[in-house]
């Protein structure tokens, strides 16, 4: 049977569940702790061209996004597309229509369409901004870049340094589906402290698209906050966003209310390979500092609340556990598995775990290797006598029942098993008094993150970065307690 072809309402529709998506995304902003959203438009009058949905803020930025949902993959995104169908050239007179205040402007183009990986202008996109680098603007005219320069300022009939001007403003998220966006609003609705399911979703989309058929067109950040309560989904109190980008970029990251990035600081082109730093000392001298200084700032204002996301390993979230710590008074959690995984929540049973302890050598310090997801004694045991000299004891910590990937079926298992961990390491250095811990984790990383949010009362550890090889792992941060 052919597939037949969506019908234009049909296309029209799709569309507008996608930008209703994206605005019930945009409006969760009001609930962030601290949020300095003052307004939410939706098919703004103010911002034709790019008036899908925009942001305002009491610091004077402006966010103006612009939804574009292609219905099959005919259509690539790619330079031909955005000059053919006119939709770089109606950001560019939005752009100019702002031009006597362009401080604070952001412009944003946010598509389901996928690069087209043969087009020059999907090579300049930076990983980072999702803007357009200057290397549009440094090749020759008659190069495969320049020839895109001149396509551009024929098809906005501007000057090179005019576009350059635009572009600087513009910027693009491409190959975002409907369920990518759908996913990413229920971590955010999580987040806010909502119920977050399907139907839970559906109500905040509905919302979006209510306003728009009644003629709402800017609402104030308090008409917000007070629609979203109409819908009765508040489940607890919300959490500050804090996204980690070791590993990988997110498509999305400025929907988090603390960004960490950290991608150029690792060797490696993709995220299995990205496992050592260019410079090994950027652990302590850069990375835990920086995470010191957002739960510094965190902590002045009182947002204790505070949720986790990102790609990292294991060693760096055990580290944002200790930066945002259970002394410090910090409620840390993470999703893990589609469920919060937070440290908070009711009573604490301490689960019984299976300790096995072997004698090396005579030495002033202690390794533990700690097997939840995996087994990971042999690696330890190899890695230890061949690069540790000074460890005497290793002592191989696990659940009763043993490694696996269902080892922590929910939440209160995780919180439950992290304090039964803790208190075990500190029978072990109470008896031991090791002069370091050298510390081994194959462990859920909300897990991870929930230990190093009870790591306190502990001696001098020493976290290791798994390399992926049979006994190979390479020192991380250095925590002192």
């Amino acid at each position: 049977m052919r597939n037949r072809a969506l019908s234009a309402r049909g296309a029209s529709i799709r569309g507008d569940d996608y930008q209703h998506l994206w605005g019930w995304i945009k409006a969760l902003k009001v609930l962030t702790p601290g949020s300095i959203v003052t307004e939410i438009g939706i098919e703004d009058p103010r911002a034709n061209g790019a008036d899908d949905v925009t942001v305002y803020y009491a610091d004077g930025r402006n966010e103006l996004y612009q939804c574009k949902s292609a219905v099959d993959g005919r259509k690539m995104f790619n330079v031909d597309w955005l000059i053919e169908d006119d939709v770089l050239l109606r950001l560019f007179d939005v752009w100019k229509k702002h031009s006597d205040n362009l401080d604070g402007l952001q412009i944003e183009l946010v598509t389901n369409r996928l690069p087209d990986t043969n087009d020059p202008f999907c090579d300049l996109l930076d990983g980072r901004s999702r803007k357009v680098t200057n290397l549009l603007h440094t090749d020759g005219p008659r190069s495969r870049i320049g020839k895109v320069r001149k396509r551009l300022t024929d098809g906005l009939r501007t000057t090179d340094a005019e576009l350059r001007a635009f572009l600087s403003h513009v910027s693009f998220r491409i190959a975002l589906s409907f369920e990518d966006l759908a996913e990413r609003a229920r971590e955010e609705m999580g987040y806010r402290g909502l119920r977050s399911d399907r139907t839970d979703l559906d109500q905040g989309i509905e919302l979006i698209r209510k306003w728009v058929t009644s003629g709402k067109r800017n609402l104030s950040a308090q008409e917000v906050r007070d629609e979203i309560g109409t819908l009765q989904l508040e489940r607890e109190a919300p959490y500050t966003t804090l996204l980690i980008q070791a590993l990988d970029r997110e498509l999305a990251p400025g929907d988090a209310d603390i960004v960490f990035d950290w991608v150029d600081l690792f060797i490696g082109d993709d995220p299995r390979s990205r496992r050592l730093l260019h410079d090994n000392s950027d652990w302590n001298s850069r990375i835990r500092p920086e995470i010191k200084k957002a739960a510094d700032v965190l902590n002045r204002e009182s947002h204790r609340r505070v949720i986790v996301r990102g790609s990292a390993r294991l060693p760096l979230w055990f580290t944002v556990g200790v930066e945002f710590s259970r002394t410090a008074g910090f409620d840390i959690a993470s999703m893990q598995g589609g469920q919060i995984w937070g440290s908070t929540g009711g009573e604490i049973n301490q689960m019984r775990l299976s300790t096995h302890h072997e004698q090396l050598r005579d030495g002033n310090s202690i390794a533990i290797g700690l097997s939840v997801s995996t087994d990971l004694s042999a690696d330890v045991r190899e890695y230890v006598e061949n690069h540790l000299h000074e460890v005497g004891s290793v002592f191989f910590l696990s659940p009763e029942r043993g490694p696996s990937n269902a080892a922590i079926p929910d939440p209160k298992a995780a919180r439950d098993l992290a304090f039964s961990v803790r208190d075990l390491v500190r029978t072990i250095t109470r008896e031991k008094k090791p002069h370091t811990l050298h510390l081994f984790i194959a462990t859920p990383r909300g897990f991870s993150l929930l230990l190093g949010h009870l790591w306190d009362r502990m001696p001098h550890t020493q976290l290791y970065e798994d390399l992926g090889s049979p006994g190979g792992y390479a020192p991380s941060f250095s925590i002192s307690n």
